[in-house]
Formats: structure tokens, sequence, C-alpha cells
């Protein structure tokens, strides 16, 4: 017999099991009905909840709390606003760009290669490598930045460059 079953879990910020659902079940043929109803199904695991604004606690129940520890965390996105780390302002050093196959070489006056940048498909975005680290070149408001992770921290670099 066809029969689809469906459960919820609902995670925590972290990714851990803060309740799960019983298993909601359907035996209908078509599949859209059938995951429909086993949804509702799964869903009246959370009638017994209750709510109120005044308590401090907005959800409360009488069901147990069941952790899953094989539940794989996943690391959070990173957020815009993250605070970074930028190298002391110093007299930048004129870096020319020279055409690669698939993007630019920067040169210094040396002659020496400082950085490869690999084009994207993004405009004025490449990605980098200056030897010492992996990151993003990147156009902000009519300058160019070198952003790489170090430590965890985002660093940013403003780059002098010539195209």
């Amino acid at each position: 017999m066809f029969v689809t079953n469906l459960t919820l879990l609902l995670k925590d910020c972290k990714g851990a099991v803060v309740i799960k659902s019983k298993e909601g079940k359907s035996r209908e043929k078509e599949y859209n009905t059938s995951y429909n109803l086993a949804l509702r199904d799964a869903f009246t695991t959370f009638n017994d909840f209750s709510y109120s604004a005044d308590q401090p606690t907005m959800l409360t129940s009488n069901l147990p709390v069941t952790a899953n520890t094989n539940i794989e965390t996943k690391t959070a996105p990173v957020h815009i606003d993250q605070p970074t780390a930028t190298k002391p302002e110093q007299k930048e050093a004129l870096l020319y760009a020279q055409a690669i196959s698939n993007g630019y070489q920067l040169i210094d006056a040396t002659p020496k290669i400082v950085m490869t940048l690999l084009k994207t498909s993004v405009e004025d975005c490449y990605i980098s490598n200056n030897g010492n680290a992996n990151g993003i070149v990147i156009k902000k408001n009519g300058n160019w930045f070198f952003e790489y992770y170090k430590n965890n921290v985002l660093v940013s670099e403003k780059l002098s460059i010539k195209f």
C-alpha cells in the first residue's frame, strides 16, 4: 500500500531539535493531497500548545521535549553588518593589472606578481589569492578591497589597482 509519512522537527537557532511531532500519515494517492493531509496530521501534535503574550515563555505544553543527537549542525550565514578588521591606513603601493586567460595578475613596480584575480559572474568581484590568504577582491564605493578571513575575523585591505 502507498502511505505518505511526514514528521515535523522544530529546531532552535543552533540546529538542536526542540520538539518532534508525531508522524503524520496519509493513504491518499495524489501527491499534493497526500502531503497536505500528512502535514495536517503531523500538526495536530501542536494542538496542546497554548500561547499567552503575558507570560515570559510564549509557548507552553505538556509534551516532552525530545533531543536528537544525530542532527548535523550547519554554520549560520554571515551577516553583512559583521564587524571587520581593517589594516591601518598606509600608503598603498600601486598594483598594475595584467590580463590572463581567466582574470588578472596584480603586479607591483618590481615587477613581481602580488595577487591573482579570477573572474566571477559578478561584475567588479574576483576570487583572489595573495599567496598567504584566499579571499575576494571587490569594488565598493569606487575603491578596491581584498577581503578574507583570518582567525574567524573578516579582514578588509584597501588596494590601489590600475587596470
